[in-house]
């Protein structure tokens, strides 16, 4: 059944191939965001770097607007939706040096980069925006605004993204 209860650590659902891959199963999102933001924490302390924190902005676009202009006021029912339903995006991204990041969704299906979701990669740098004020190094800070891009290493790559000139360096 779908909605069945675990009978204990030695259930034998837990040992079938789908289980036995996973990087974490939990029952709700709230725990798998405290989840990583704990990991992030302990990775940072662990690389003796502070976490940046990118939030993300629950914006809807000016042609949504245009379609439902009350759709200000529902912002707090975007809050109770599930990532599922908004593009599987994290209220919080934690930004670390080398910290690893599996993709949620395919990104590029080309045989010769095939980064599809599940691919392990890690975080390389960022950019931060013009209007972000200067980071305090040693310190853990939210971004008052979105970084500008985001760069992804992944180990062994030997495709390259024109412009960059750094083998498995994906923006």
């Amino acid at each position: 059944s779908k909605h069945r209860v675990a009978v204990g650590p030695s259930d034998p659902d837990f040992y079938k191939a789908k289980f036995m891959q996973a990087r974490m199963i939990v029952a709700n999102n709230d725990a798998k965001y405290d989840i990583n933001k704990r990991r992030a924490k302990h990775f940072g302390e662990h690389m003796k770097e502070c976490p940046t924190w990118s939030q993300a902005e629950d914006t809807p676009t000016q042609q949504a607007l245009i379609l439902s202009p009350g759709l200000h006021a529902k912002k707090m029912q975007w809050l109770n939706r599930h990532d599922k339903e908004c593009g599987k995006l994290y209220g919080m991204l934690p930004l670390l040096h080398h910290m690893p990041m599996a993709l949620t969704d395919h990104v590029d299906r080309s045989p010769e980069k095939n980064l599809l979701a599940g691919t392990i990669g890690h975080v390389h740098s960022w950019v931060m925006g013009p209007k972000e004020p200067e980071v305090v190094r040693g310190t853990a800070r939210p971004l008052q605004y979105l970084p500008l891009v985001v760069f992804l290493e992944f180990p062994d790559a030997k495709w390259k993204v024109p412009g960059l000139d750094e083998p498995g360096l994906y923006p």
